[in-house]
């Protein structure tokens, strides 16, 4: 073989080897641009499903104060009865209640 192939071949295989390295390069870059891509997505869709998550608690909480407050109306109501009811009427109330309490279990 002559020098002048030998010497192609060389220069052959190195072109060989920057190819391979220069695929090698370009192979990590790939690679590393696609974690920060989809660090970036996932940070993205974890932000997006946290808005979501305070949406929803929200709605929760409008839902809840809406049932809540007829219930707390009506106790309250109740109580204005109760602290409205005339000391007279609480007496005879009491009454009936231990008369039935003696009536029932009085004669033992």
């Amino acid at each position: 073989m002559s020098s002048n192939a030998i010497s192609k071949i060389k220069d052959a295989e190195i072109k060989a080897e920057t190819l391979v390295n220069d695929a090698k390069d370009k192979s990590f870059e790939i690679q590393e641009q696609m974690k920060i891509q989809g660090k970036e997505k996932y940070d993205e869709i974890v932000k997006e499903a946290e808005l979501e998550r305070q949406k929803i608690l929200e709605l929760a909480k409008e839902k809840s104060r809406e049932i809540e407050a007829p219930i707390l109306k009506n106790a309250e109501n109740e109580s204005q009865k109760i602290l409205n009811t005339k000391d007279d009427d609480l007496n005879s109330i009491a009454d009936s209640i231990v008369e039935r309490i003696v009536k029932n279990y009085g004669n033992s």
